[in-house]
């Protein structure tokens, strides 16, 4: 069955079935779909600072959107993300991965990053309240699937061209673009005075630092997280997208620091094991279900080593499906 994607009056329609990485002139992007990918968050509050991370593995494994019925269409802000089901979620989320592939081979930009991160963006939109919560996004050219639900769509086809959208965030475009960046390491910085601004002016409001694992090996980020656990705002959340990615392979000490962030298997099958038996077991309480997290997140513990981020008095907390909206939903609240 062949697909089309609307967006106003504009229509795309392919007759070769759904898209996949195999399919035709899509075939070099077979890596995109099989590459590994990981999240993770960040948070210093003085009174409960927290790393949160999600385990974002599982490969993509095709998609297809439904003949004149786009979820996409009706998103304009991220109010109306906020409105949707969960299975009109996990709809969008193929939406826009068939809408990035189809616009993006066709005025290039930043594929890949942005296929990655499709799941997380809607968390993050429905988790907090941009523009009031500020968005600061690291290496900006993740930042595509950021622009389709703040209602850009509909200048995709001018990306990167003369006049048209910028391939990163930018100011003049939306109130929802905070800074205007595109190299790696950075936004950790702004993120921090961002945050003490909003302290001193008295406004509420969190800041969320969206970084990737490659950025984490630049002294730039590690300075700012040394000046957040000495200042500790309580506002201020720090995503760590670990895709395992980036213009070349990140090599080191801290690198390979990084990757025992990366999910423990004895965990998985601990974790894979409650949740089978909380199935088999009748409806639970609010209470129960907080009691069983506790135990969760205490037997992560016992499996898990210390961190780098546990030394600068940060907290480890996750991991989670980082292809499950849900799951990071949970997650992103628990750590802000």
């Amino acid at each position: 069955m062949g697909w089309s994607l609307r967006y106003g009056a504009r229509r795309a329609r392919r007759t070769a079935g759904p898209v996949s990485c195999r399919n035709a002139h899509l075939g070099v992007l077979e890596h995109t779909f099989r590459a590994e990918t990981r999240t993770s968050a960040v948070r210093a509050s003085r009174r409960d600072r927290g790393i949160a991370a999600c385990d974002l593995r599982h490969p993509f494994r095709g998609f297809r959107v439904r003949l004149g019925d786009s979820v996409l269409e009706a998103i304009h802000s991220p109010a109306d993300v906020r409105r949707l089901t969960h299975p009109q979620l996990a709809e969008l989320a193929q939406e826009i991965r068939a809408f990035l592939i189809e616009h993006v081979t066709r005025t290039s930009g930043h594929l890949s990053p942005n296929l990655g991160v499709v799941e997380l963006t809607l968390a993050l939109h429905r988790t907090f309240d941009s523009p009031h919560d500020l968005l600061v996004w690291d290496t900006g050219h993740q930042a595509y699937v950021h622009k389709l639900l703040t209602g850009r769509a509909e200048a995709f086809d001018t990306l990167r061209q003369p006049g048209g959208l910028s391939g990163y965030p930018s100011r003049s475009e939306s109130e929802h673009d905070v800074i205007e960046n595109s190299h790696a390491s950075t936004s950790l910085s702004y993120a921090l005075g961002l945050a003490e601004a909003k302290l001193r002016r008295g406004e509420d409001g969190h800041v969320v630092a969206i970084v990737g694992d490659g950025a984490l090996t630049g002294g730039m980020a590690y300075e700012a997280l040394n000046q957040i656990a000495h200042l500790q705002p309580p506002n201020l959340l720090v995503v760590l997208n670990d895709n395992g990615r980036s213009y070349a392979p990140t090599v080191g000490g801290l690198a390979q620091h990084l990757q025992q962030l990366r999910l423990d298997p004895r965990y998985d099958r601990l974790r894979t094991e409650i949740d089978q038996r909380l199935r088999d077991l009748p409806a639970l309480g609010s209470t129960a279900h907080e009691a069983v997290r506790r135990v969760k997140e205490s037997v992560k513990q016992l499996v898990q080593r210390t961190t780098v981020f546990d030394g600068l008095g940060l907290v480890y907390v996750g991991p989670a499906d980082g292809h499950d909206v849900i799951a990071l939903e949970d997650l992103l609240t628990r750590s802000r």
